[in-house]
């Protein structure tokens, strides 16, 4: 009798420890899966640009014929106080043109800024897009994506 009790509580220790083993694999897969999915999609969609002593990244995050960008400023020596809402403009292969509808993030001021600058949709899904960004340290930028 002792020695079954032995062997179950054996055996309720190996499988408990094999359905540990498995959770922490399974969840090693998810991060790196996660990883690659984002590696993959920032890897070859941002970009970053320097005007001045202020440094810009962009990220289009395409939905159809919609198309956000995640944005990210960042310097040491000045205020940003840009709003980036009256100051970018969207244009798509064919020449249509958009202005930003809003922008969710921080406000301005500070030395880093982070946020996404939404637009209202294309007529048709662009194949290359071009994000402009006008007064940053007195000149312009340009972003261009092809989808």
């Amino acid at each position: 009798m002792k020695n079954n009790s032995y062997k179950y509580i054996f055996l309720t220790l190996i499988f408990i420890s094999l359905t540990f083993g498995l959770l922490i694999y399974a969840n090693k897969e998810i991060k790196l899966i996660k990883q690659e999915i984002i590696t993959s999609q920032v890897g070859q969609n941002v970009q970053t640009k320097k005007i001045g002593d202020v440094i810009v990244a962009a990220l289009p995050i395409k939905d159809g014929t919609k198309v956000d960008f995640e944005i990210q400023l960042d310097t040491h020596t000045t205020d940003l106080i840009y709003k980036l809402e009256e100051l970018a403009l969207l244009k798509n292969e064919s020449g249509e043109t958009l202005k930003p509808i809003g922008w969710v993030g921080d406000e301005p001021g500070g030395h880093h800024r982070k946020g996404k600058l939404l637009f209202p949709v294309f007529n048709t899904a662009p194949k290359s897009i071009f994000l402009n960004i006008d007064n940053i340290e007195d000149s312009s930028i340009e972003f261009d994506w092809n989808l």
